[in-house]
Protein backbone atom coordinates (compact mmCIF):
# COMPACT_ATOMS: atom_id res chain seq x y z
CA UNK A 1 0.00 0.00 0.00
CA UNK A 2 1.40 3.38 -1.04
CA UNK A 3 0.94 5.60 2.02
CA UNK A 4 0.74 8.88 0.09
CA UNK A 5 -1.81 7.41 -2.31
CA UNK A 6 -3.83 5.95 0.56
CA UNK A 7 -3.81 9.24 2.47
CA UNK A 8 -5.00 11.15 -0.59
CA UNK A 9 -7.77 8.59 -1.09
CA UNK A 10 -8.87 9.15 2.50
CA UNK A 11 -8.85 12.92 2.01
CA UNK A 12 -10.97 12.70 -1.14
CA UNK A 13 -13.39 10.19 0.36
CA UNK A 14 -14.02 12.05 3.62
CA UNK A 15 -14.34 15.40 1.88
CA UNK A 16 -17.13 13.80 -0.16
CA UNK A 17 -19.04 12.30 2.75
CA UNK A 18 -18.66 15.02 5.38
CA UNK A 19 -21.82 16.83 4.27
CA UNK A 20 -23.76 13.67 3.46
CA UNK A 21 -23.87 11.25 6.38
CA UNK A 22 -20.60 11.34 8.34
CA UNK A 23 -21.97 12.83 11.57
CA UNK A 24 -25.12 10.71 11.37
CA UNK A 25 -23.05 7.53 11.15
CA UNK A 26 -20.50 8.52 13.77
CA UNK A 27 -23.12 9.84 16.20
CA UNK A 28 -24.20 6.22 16.54
CA UNK A 29 -20.74 5.54 17.98
CA UNK A 30 -20.90 8.40 20.47
CA UNK A 31 -20.79 6.14 23.56
CA UNK A 32 -17.50 4.71 22.35
CA UNK A 33 -16.11 8.14 21.53
CA UNK A 34 -17.11 9.47 24.95
CA UNK A 35 -15.69 6.44 26.78
CA UNK A 36 -12.12 7.35 25.85
CA UNK A 37 -12.30 10.21 28.38
CA UNK A 38 -12.36 7.63 31.18
CA UNK A 39 -8.88 6.42 30.26
CA UNK A 40 -7.12 9.79 30.23
CA UNK A 41 -4.86 11.03 33.06
CA UNK A 42 -6.71 13.22 35.56
CA UNK A 43 -3.97 15.88 35.34
CA UNK A 44 -4.00 16.01 31.53
CA UNK A 45 -2.80 19.25 29.94
CA UNK A 46 -1.81 18.46 26.34
CA UNK A 47 -3.39 16.00 23.95
CA UNK A 48 -3.11 15.04 20.27
CA UNK A 49 -6.14 13.74 18.37
CA UNK A 50 -5.20 11.65 15.33
CA UNK A 51 -7.84 11.76 12.60
CA UNK A 52 -10.02 14.16 14.54
CA UNK A 53 -12.73 14.38 11.89
CA UNK A 54 -15.59 16.70 12.87
CA UNK A 55 -14.67 16.50 16.54
CA UNK A 56 -17.53 14.48 18.02
CA UNK A 57 -15.09 12.80 20.41
CA UNK A 58 -13.92 16.18 21.75
CA UNK A 59 -17.31 17.37 22.98
CA UNK A 60 -17.33 15.33 26.20
CA UNK A 61 -13.57 15.73 26.58
CA UNK A 62 -13.99 19.49 26.96
CA UNK A 63 -16.88 19.11 29.38
CA UNK A 64 -14.61 17.08 31.66
CA UNK A 65 -11.29 18.85 30.90
CA UNK A 66 -12.17 22.39 29.73
CA UNK A 67 -8.58 23.64 29.91
CA UNK A 68 -6.84 20.85 28.02
CA UNK A 69 -4.93 21.92 24.92
CA UNK A 70 -5.65 19.71 21.91
CA UNK A 71 -3.84 19.42 18.60
CA UNK A 72 -6.49 18.06 16.21
CA UNK A 73 -4.92 16.51 13.10
CA UNK A 74 -6.82 15.39 10.02
CA UNK A 75 -6.00 15.19 6.33
CA UNK A 76 -9.54 16.19 5.33
CA UNK A 77 -10.04 19.95 5.21
CA UNK A 78 -13.78 19.36 4.93
CA UNK A 79 -13.85 17.49 8.23
CA UNK A 80 -11.78 20.15 9.96
CA UNK A 81 -14.11 22.89 8.70
CA UNK A 82 -16.95 21.13 10.52
CA UNK A 83 -14.79 20.83 13.65
CA UNK A 84 -14.02 24.55 13.53
CA UNK A 85 -17.70 25.39 13.12
CA UNK A 86 -18.57 23.43 16.28
CA UNK A 87 -16.72 26.05 18.41
CA UNK A 88 -16.00 23.39 21.03
CA UNK A 89 -13.09 25.26 22.60
CA UNK A 90 -10.53 27.96 21.94
CA UNK A 91 -7.91 25.48 23.18
CA UNK A 92 -8.06 23.36 20.01
CA UNK A 93 -5.32 23.83 17.41
CA UNK A 94 -6.42 22.48 14.02
CA UNK A 95 -3.81 20.91 11.75
CA UNK A 96 -4.78 19.99 8.18
CA UNK A 97 -2.07 17.46 7.44
CA UNK A 98 -1.33 13.75 7.42
CA UNK A 99 -0.42 12.62 10.92
CA UNK A 100 2.33 10.54 9.34
CA UNK A 101 4.02 13.79 8.28
CA UNK A 102 3.22 16.13 11.16
CA UNK A 103 5.79 16.37 13.96
CA UNK A 104 4.09 15.69 17.29
CA UNK A 105 6.64 17.36 19.54
CA UNK A 106 7.36 16.19 23.07
CA UNK A 107 5.83 16.05 26.56
CA UNK A 108 2.33 15.13 25.40
CA UNK A 109 0.06 13.69 28.11
CA UNK A 110 -2.14 11.63 25.80
CA UNK A 111 -2.76 10.77 22.18
CA UNK A 112 -6.25 9.68 21.17
CA UNK A 113 -7.75 8.32 17.98
CA UNK A 114 -11.33 7.30 17.23
CA UNK A 115 -12.32 5.35 14.12
CA UNK A 116 -9.33 6.59 12.14
CA UNK A 117 -6.49 4.08 12.15
CA UNK A 118 -8.11 1.11 10.39
CA UNK A 119 -6.93 2.31 6.99
CA UNK A 120 -3.23 1.52 7.11
CA UNK A 121 -0.68 -1.26 6.70
CA UNK A 122 0.98 -2.77 9.78
CA UNK A 123 4.37 -1.40 8.64
CA UNK A 124 2.92 2.13 8.48
CA UNK A 125 1.36 1.75 11.90
CA UNK A 126 4.71 0.69 13.36
CA UNK A 127 6.20 3.99 12.23
CA UNK A 128 3.23 6.02 13.47
CA UNK A 129 2.95 4.30 16.83
CA UNK A 130 6.65 4.78 17.49
CA UNK A 131 6.13 8.50 16.83
CA UNK A 132 3.29 8.45 19.34
CA UNK A 133 5.39 6.63 21.92
CA UNK A 134 8.26 9.08 21.53
CA UNK A 135 6.05 12.18 21.90
CA UNK A 136 4.44 11.06 25.15
CA UNK A 137 5.53 11.98 28.65
CA UNK A 138 6.52 9.17 30.97
CA UNK A 139 3.26 7.45 31.97
CA UNK A 140 1.46 9.10 29.06
CA UNK A 141 -1.28 7.15 27.29
CA UNK A 142 -2.30 6.30 23.74
CA UNK A 143 -6.03 5.55 23.53
CA UNK A 144 -7.41 3.98 20.35
CA UNK A 145 -11.13 3.45 19.76
CA UNK A 146 -11.49 1.74 16.43
CA UNK A 147 -12.98 -0.92 14.19
CA UNK A 148 -11.07 -4.21 14.29
CA UNK A 149 -11.14 -7.33 12.13
CA UNK A 150 -12.99 -10.30 13.59
CA UNK A 151 -10.25 -12.79 12.72
CA UNK A 152 -7.24 -13.30 10.43
CA UNK A 153 -9.46 -14.16 7.46
CA UNK A 154 -11.48 -10.96 7.90
CA UNK A 155 -8.24 -8.99 8.14
CA UNK A 156 -6.86 -10.48 4.92
CA UNK A 157 -10.13 -9.85 3.09
CA UNK A 158 -9.99 -6.12 3.82
CA UNK A 159 -6.53 -5.75 2.33
CA UNK A 160 -7.35 -7.97 -0.64
CA UNK A 161 -10.45 -5.90 -1.42
CA UNK A 162 -8.44 -2.70 -1.22
CA UNK A 163 -5.65 -3.99 -3.45
CA UNK A 164 -8.04 -5.49 -6.00
CA UNK A 165 -10.51 -2.59 -5.89
CA UNK A 166 -13.29 -5.13 -6.27
CA UNK A 167 -16.02 -2.47 -6.36
CA UNK A 168 -14.27 0.12 -8.48
CA UNK A 169 -11.80 2.93 -7.98
CA UNK A 170 -14.26 5.20 -6.17
CA UNK A 171 -15.08 2.66 -3.44
CA UNK A 172 -13.99 3.03 0.14
CA UNK A 173 -12.24 0.09 1.81
CA UNK A 174 -11.54 -0.45 5.48
CA UNK A 175 -8.42 -2.47 6.28
CA UNK A 176 -8.70 -3.19 10.01
CA UNK A 177 -6.32 -5.48 11.88
CA UNK A 178 -7.36 -7.97 14.51
CA UNK A 179 -6.99 -6.80 18.10
CA UNK A 180 -4.07 -9.20 18.79
CA UNK A 181 -2.21 -7.92 15.69
CA UNK A 182 -2.87 -4.31 16.72
CA UNK A 183 -1.54 -5.01 20.21
CA UNK A 184 1.57 -6.66 18.73
CA UNK A 185 2.37 -3.48 16.80
CA UNK A 186 1.80 -1.30 19.85
CA UNK A 187 4.24 -3.43 21.84
CA UNK A 188 6.81 -3.39 19.02
CA UNK A 189 6.56 0.40 19.14
CA UNK A 190 7.57 0.48 22.80
CA UNK A 191 4.33 0.18 24.76
CA UNK A 192 4.71 -2.61 27.30
CA UNK A 193 1.37 -2.07 29.04
CA UNK A 194 -1.57 -2.46 26.63
CA UNK A 195 -5.10 -3.04 27.92
CA UNK A 196 -8.20 -3.97 25.94
CA UNK A 197 -11.57 -2.56 27.00
CA UNK A 198 -14.53 -4.26 25.34
CA UNK A 199 -17.65 -2.11 25.43
CA UNK A 200 -21.11 -2.55 23.98
CA UNK A 201 -20.24 -3.15 20.32
CA UNK A 202 -16.96 -1.24 20.53
CA UNK A 203 -13.34 -1.82 21.50
CA UNK A 204 -10.74 0.47 23.03
CA UNK A 205 -7.02 -0.17 23.40
CA UNK A 206 -5.20 1.74 26.15
CA UNK A 207 -1.41 1.78 25.83
CA UNK A 208 0.66 3.26 28.63
CA UNK A 209 4.25 4.45 28.31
Amino acid sequence: MNLVKRSNEMKDFFNKVVDIDYDDIHSKMIKAKEKIVDFLPSDIEKIIDLGSGTGLQLIKLYKVYPNVKTTAIDISDGMLKKLYERHISDNITIINKSFFEYEFGKDIDAVISTQALHHFEPSDKEVLYKKVYDCLKEHGVFVIEDYFAIDDSDERKGFENYRNLVKGIDSHYDTPLTIPHEIDILKKSGFSDVEHFAGDNFNILISKK
